[in-house]
């Protein structure tokens, strides 16, 4: 799938660790495997200043496939850069190494590439690819509709977990979701991503689709996403850290309203998107 921001993740070197096993070259040894990774932003402030960098690092992975530590051994260059590589692979869950059969500690290397390059093809495939299904939507039989808002919901997911552009995530689905979506939150959304709209939009347009209580689900695990991704994001003067305290105080707000059962605690929790 092509990117607005091209992060490759190369996992370019396995080892078995922690004491358990010798090497690779046992036969009774399997390497731990990615179950869950999850979304990468390229962060905005690199973006605006082109910082591009590959982080090697040393991922320590528990019996359980939990990321216990993960460490730098060689930077992408740019401290921005080497914190974003450490919190993907910490937040990475793993399916656990084996040896012998049996769950084991294990660490592997893995290299993080930031490259900036095609930003805007993404956008503009996405805002056309929508656009198009809208105005097949508009002249289609009732018995074509469905088939259309699958196609609309699959698009929107797709972008969602492929775009790594936070700089430019919502000026683009700003050009495709409802205007008065947009108006309500455009003046919150110009440091932090907002994925949460797409489906929010998806819902406001379709409340009769067959599966929509799939779709609010799919709601929800977008706005924990951005909620941790604005939370864990580091600002750098007062302003910015009111707007940030406020927009969070918004999204939860906004999760109270549309999910009265949700817990703050909930919110905070970690969703990871599939691999």
């Amino acid at each position: 799938m092509k990117r607005f921001i091209g992060i490759a993740l190369a996992c370019f070197f396995l080892y078995a660790g922690c004491g358990h096993v010798g090497n690779l070259e046992n036969k009774d040894y399997v390497p731990p495997t990615v179950k869950s990774q999850p979304k990468i932003f390229y962060p905005a402030a690199a973006q605006q200043n082109s910082l591009s960098g590959a982080a090697k690092v040393v991922v320590y992975v528990d019996k359980e496939g939990k990321v216990r530590k993960v460490d730098i051994v060689k930077s992408s260059g740019y401290e921005i850069l080497d914190k974003a590589a450490i919190e993907f692979c910490k937040n990475t869950v793993f399916n656990p190494a084996l040896g012998n059969g049996r769950p084991i500690g294990a660490r592997l290397n893995w290299e993080i590439k930031f490259n900036i390059s095609d930003r805007n093809r993404l956008a503009q495939e996405f805002i056309y690819e929508i656009s198009s299904l809208y105005n097949e939507l508009s002249i289609s039989l009732p018995s074509e509709r469905e088939r259309i808002q699958q196609l609309i919901l699959i698009k929107d997911s797709e972008f969602v977990q492929n775009t790594t552009d936070v700089l430019n995530f919502n000026t683009t689905i700003g050009k495709v979701i409802l205007p008065e979506i947009t108006a309500n939150w455009e003046k919150d959304w110009d440091s932090f991503p907002l994925s949460f709209l797409l489906y929010y939009d998806f819902i406001q347009r379709f409340p009769d689709y067959r599966d929509i209580g799939a779709v609010k689900i799919q709601m929800l695990n977008a706005l924990k996403r951005d909620i941790r991704y604005i939370k864990n994001t580091t600002v750098i003067d007062n302003e910015k850290q009111r707007s940030k305290d406020m927009l969070l105080w918004k999204l939860k707000q906004f999760a109270k309203e549309n999910y009265p059962g949700v817990t703050p605690e909930e919110l905070d929790e970690n969703v990871q998107m599939s691999s």
